[in-house]
């Protein structure tokens, strides 16, 4: 018995060269792209984003920060709904999150 394998092997081919594009546009963006689980744990970054943060590499970065809550911002949204003044709550209502990088230094994110 003989098959015709030759749609198969194209689709496979397509999807390959479709992983590949995508794989260069995240590893090459010039702005961090990264991907977190529910617990606060980056699962991907993309080198563009480790740089920002100051490490030397997303694996650097991914096994560094561990707890992003607690490690990278500085003023986090559970910190903003229970703050006791209306500063607080008001910052945080009229402002992007401000983070912090590996050299603690402080940046603020803008929300798109």
């Amino acid at each position: 018995m003989v098959r015709d394998i030759t749609e198969r092997k194209q689709a496979e081919e397509a999807l390959n060269q479709a992983k590949a594009k995508y794989r260069s546009i995240f590893e090459n963006a010039v702005e961090g792209i990264f991907q977190t689980s529910t617990d606060g744990q980056y699962l991907t970054a993309n080198p563009m984003l480790a740089t920002i943060y100051g490490y030397d590499s997303p694996e650097e970065l991914i096994a560094t920060l561990t707890d992003i809550q607690h490690q990278l911002y500085l003023i986090s949204p559970p910190l903003a709904a229970t703050a006791a003044t209306n500063f607080l709550r008001n910052y945080w209502l009229q402002s992007s999150p401000v983070l912090v990088s590996q050299d603690r230094l402080a940046a603020q994110v803008e929300a798109i």
